[in-house]
């Protein structure tokens, strides 16, 4: 068999590529790579089993000359006609390859030149794509139409698996170089086999742990893609997305294009300005615990609050450099404000009558000003999130907490949207400093005006965490907890640089998630820019999830798989047993494998018997089997017994 293989390679030339690929970057495919000049044999390739790693049978060729494609074209063909016959006829085939975008130019004609034994059907269905770790080396053009994440019924496989196989190999190899043709056959065949068998033998433990990582996962993304659909105002949108295909298709100019494809970004107002309102004082009815003024009064305590952040901020820039004039001008400030505060504190015997100072340990509404109270102290406006919950209710202020807690909400979301019409700003003069800025004195000015705007990003940012505290101590509700989170500093990223992280990405990095200020329904994406900017991460938020879902899919159906293959096995070796001639020795043996492949069985079933029963997917015929084979009572599972 392996003197055919020889002959035939010889035998085949290398086939001249008609279409280029757009990434003509990789030596895979060609024979001028050759590191072992001289030996017989200068490598080995296996197609495997995508999800497991294991190595298919019949998928496993000599290389003797670089990594050219008719080697993996002759292991194909053996392993499809292996799979062929054994299901009886044609079935899908989803293939990945390090190279897939050269390897499948002219890969059905290469397949013609196949010896007439392992022949392989015209009709073939075959799908193939890029390794998701391989993939980023690739063109982008690539990811739109190889990745992984973008094909349905795949769940999440990355097509990394033979890699691990190879650093396992690679440790055989010192020993494998060293012997003969047959010996080193079947030592790598042995290798393969106990590999394999490891795989099989351990299901028991890697698809359960699989499926509670998948369930874990599916649950995370599905909420991601909720959120960021329920950001936006326009459902006929949503609905024209939802019929929008993702397949790639070419475009006039010869570039692939799809809906997951990072979008060229429009542009975006250059001077933003920050929205510092709050929201208008509106005539307060008679509510119980709440006294007319209470909405204005409170409103004026977080623009106090607003205001003292402003004036730290002013006294730090000038810090010890700051002229008479401007000492004074400081100080009549702070003055004024002091005025202001002690205003608001006047006015809150009226509005808190009932409560004197705040009941909590560490107040976390505490008011301080620059260079002043170097030990520590404050003022504390007195506002109801300056209480416990309980203090409030039992003081009757219940209504007036409720009333910051909507002003604070109002504050929250002005803010959210003024750091995002903020981040795309400045990603847009960015963009026009790289199109437009020239020499040094240009330069200079437009970072003077990045780091101004990064100010004020970061200003309307401190009024979000300023009111999300208070937020957080007068009690978040489960809407709250949904619409609004901690904002970090790494949050704070437009969303054109979030998609030029995705595509700058390295091998190894870790893909990043988006922002969740562009996904909550806190700050609407109404803006007509804002759906644009959005649709690429609306489309893969969306197929995030659902590559989830159908890893759920996959794996519910291996362990039902699995416990039938054990099965199968366990008759196979009861039959052997049984076989009339069979030598003692044999019958021993084979009851020996029927007992363990029947442990094995057991040992799956009990193992997945939560993820089988478990509703979040559903498989019919596997809720059928469940049914017919399967006692289940009260968490104790085992098979029927059959006569």
């Amino acid at each position: 068999m392996k003197e055919i293989y020889k002959t035939w390679t010889e035998s085949i030339p290398q086939p001249k590529r008609a279409e280029k690929p757009v990434c003509d970057n990789h030596k895979a495919g060609n024979d001028t790579s050759v590191r072992w000049v001289g030996n017989d044999i200068t490598g080995i390739g296996a197609w495997s089993c995508t999800s497991h790693s294991c190595i298919a049978p019949h998928g496993v060729v000599d290389f003797f000359k670089g990594e050219r494609f008719n080697y993996a074209d002759y292991a194909l063909a053996t392993l499809l006609c292996h799979l062929l016959k054994r299901r009886g006829g044609c079935l899908p085939i989803g293939i990945t390859y390090d190279v897939w975008c050269h390897y499948k130019t002219n890969l059905f004609e290469r397949l013609k030149l196949v010896p007439p034994s392992i022949a392989v059907p015209e009709d073939l269905d075959l799908v193939g794509a890029i390794p998701k770790w391989h993939l980023i080396g690739h063109q982008r053009q690539c990811f739109v139409r190889y990745s992984l994440d973008n094909m349905p019924f795949v769940g999440r496989l990355e097509g990394e698996g033979v890699e691990r196989f190879w650093a396992h190999l690679n440790q055989h190899s010192g020993s494998t170089s060293e012997q003969s043709p047959g010996y080193r056959t079947d030592s790598v065949n042995n290798i393969i086999r106990r590999w394999n068998k490891d795989k099989a033998h351990n299901m028991h433990t890697t698809l359960p742990t699989r499926y509670k990582d998948a369930k874990k996962k599916w649950k995370e993304e599905k909420e991601i893609h909720d959120d960021l659909t329920s950001s936006f105002e326009d459902d006929e949108l949503i609905k024209r997305w939802q019929n929008e295909s993702i397949e790639a298709v070419e475009g006039p100019n010869g570039e692939w294009i799809s809906p997951l494809m990072d979008p060229e970004l429009p542009s975006g107002g250059y001077s933003e300005a920050v929205k510092e309102g709050r929201k208008r004082e509106s005539p307060t009815a008679r509510v119980p615990g709440r006294r007319p003024g209470a909405t204005r009064w409170i409103s004026d305590g977080i623009e106090l609050e607003h205001s003292i952040c402003n004036f730290n901020d002013e006294a730090k820039d000038l810090g010890d450099a700051t002229s008479s004039r401007r000492t004074e001008s400081l100080n009549t400030k702070r003055l004024a404000l002091r005025d202001r505060v002690d205003k608001f504190l006047k006015q809150r015997e009226y509005y808190m009558s009932d409560l004197t100072h705040p009941d909590l340990d560490k107040p976390l509404r505490l008011q301080m000003f620059y260079e002043e109270d170097a030990e520590g102290e404050g003022v504390d406006l007195g506002m109801p999130s300056s209480y416990g919950p309980d203090t409030i209710e039992a003081a009757g202020l219940s209504s007036m907490a409720n009333l910051e807690q909507e002003l604070r909400r109002g504050m929250c979301n002005e803010s959210l949207a003024s750091v995002k019409r903020l981040l795309r700003a400045r990603a847009k003069g960015f963009q026009d400093k790289h199109r437009h800025v020239r020499g040094r004195e240009q330069t200079t000015r437009a970072e003077a005006g990045f780091r101004a705007q990064m100010k004020q990003i970061k200003k309307a940012g401190w009024r979000y965490t300023n009111s999300y505290e208070a937020l957080k101590q007068l009690g978040l509700s489960e809407t709250d907890k949904k619409y609004y989170k901690d904002l970090l500093e790494t949050d704070l990223v437009s969303l054109k640089s979030y998609y030029g992280g995705q595509a700058d990405r390295k091998k190894g990095e870790k893909k990043s998630t988006m922002s969740w200020i562009w996904r909550t329904r806190a700050a609407p994406n109404t803006d007509e820019g804002d759906d644009e900017d959005l649709k690429t991460e609306w489309f893969r938020s969306r197929e995030r999830y659902k590559r989830w879902e159908e890893q759920l899919v996959l794996t519910k159906r291996e362990m039902v798989m699995s416990i039938r293959s054990f099965q199968r096995y366990q008759e196979l070796w009861e039959w052997k047993s049984r076989c009339p001639g069979v030598t003692e020795g044999m019958r021993a043996y084979a009851n020996g494998q029927c007992n363990f492949y029947s442990e094995l069985a057991n040992q799956m079933l009990i193992s997945c018997r939560r993820d089988l029963y478990d509703d979040t997917v559903e498989l019919k015929w596997c809720s059928d089997w469940l049914r017919k084979n399967v006692i289940d009572n009260n968490g104790a599972v085992s098979f029927v017994t059959k006569n």
